[in-house]
């Protein structure tokens, strides 16, 4: 199941796609009400935070810590810090400049215009993942299979991210999970 959203991912990676789907999303109507209400922004990663703590509950408190550290160290310090990559909004939609894979800049300056890549993605895709692997509540995986989409959706909705965004936080999230913990 893995290695399938992983290969469907990839395709993210291929400029065209990620500037086509990325202004298709963004330009759906009704997203705009639940990527702009504060439920994506505050509840949904309170619900995320809940899901994290019965987990430590169920004794995964070591692979927690490490994905929380992973989550802030390597996606929002040195990927976030080091490469910048121009959001959406800011960029693509504005003046039709792409800032692709290849447009990376590295800067040794925090800047709030940097999307590479969503810790918003990454941390509802971990508690997805813990789901799917570590418990046998299969409906709530699939449940949390169809909030992490709609997380995507929302953040490219929004103009946050581009789907190429998202998408790499969900396979350093898996290369994390499967090589490191």
């Amino acid at each position: 199941m893995i290695n399938i959203i992983l290969l469907i991912l990839s395709l993210s990676l291929i400029p065209k796609i990620d500037i086509w789907f990325t202004k298709y999303i963004y330009q759906i109507n009704f997203l705009k009400i639940l990527s702009g209400s504060q439920f994506i922004k505050r509840h949904f990663l309170g619900i995320n935070c809940i899901f994290y703590a019965y987990f430590i509950y169920l004794g995964f408190w070591k692979m927690i810590l490490y994905h929380s550290l992973f989550d802030l160290l390597f996606i929002n310090f040195c990927l976030k810090w080091c490469i910048k990559r121009i959001r959406p909004i800011s960029s693509l939609f504005k003046d039709d400049k792409y800032f692709g894979l290849t447009d990376f800049k590295f800067t040794s300056k925090w800047a709030i215009n940097q999307s590479f890549t969503s810790s918003h993605v990454s941390f509802t895709y971990s508690v997805f993942y813990l789901f799917w692997h570590f418990t046998s509540l299969n409906l709530l995986s699939y449940s949390y299979l169809i909030a992490l989409i709609i997380m995507i959706l929302c953040r490219i909705n929004k103009g946050a991210h581009y789907l190429s965004d998202c998408c790499y936080s969900i396979i350093f999230c898996t290369l994390f999970y499967q090589y490191i913990v």
